[in-house]
């Protein structure tokens, strides 16, 4: 959900992550995919935000690992890791 959000507004993943981490404010088609088994958003707000916490968290380990261009790119660490660590 938070990478088709990505796509859809064209924005950041780490801008999507605080977004969602202060009011994730799901549609109701995103609710929808949500409750598909295994359902996600059972635990609550805290469970919720731990699910988008371990989301962005292996977005940023997949990208640094797959390519030294994200590692390098000061920008991209801004935007994607220091955005959202801020915001906790």
């Amino acid at each position: 959900m938070l990478t088709a959000r990505v796509l859809t507004h064209g924005r950041q993943f780490g801008q999507v992550v605080v977004d969602a981490l202060a009011d994730p404010d799901w549609t109701t088609t995103e609710r929808t995919a949500l409750a598909q088994p295994p359902p996600i958003l059972d635990g609550g707000a805290a469970a919720e935000r731990i699910v988008i916490l371990l989301t962005w968290l292996r977005h940023v380990a997949s990208n640094v690992r797959k390519s030294a261009r994200y590692r390098r790119s000061w920008l991209w660490m801004a935007r994607n890791v220091d955005e959202v660590l801020r915001s906790l």
